[in-house]
C-alpha cells in the first residue's frame, strides 16, 4: 500500500504510480484504517 499525507490532503491513498498498479489498484485495508482513525482524531480534537 502507498499513500500520501499532507495538510490539505490529510490521507490519499494511491493506486498507482506511471504504469504500475498499485496491489490491485483499490483503497488497502491498512490506508482505510488511517484515514478512518486521522478523521475520527480530528473530529475529537477539532470540533
Amino acid at each position: 500500500e502507498i499513500f500520501i499525507t499532507n495538510v490539505i490532503m490529510q490521507i490519499m491513498p494511491v493506486s498507482g504510480v506511471e504504469k504500475h498498479t498499485v496491489g490491485d489498484g483499490k483503497v488497502g485495508p491498512m490506508t482505510k484504517k488511517l484515514m478512518k482513525y486521522f478523521e475520527e482524531f480530528v473530529k475529537e480534537s477539532c470540533w
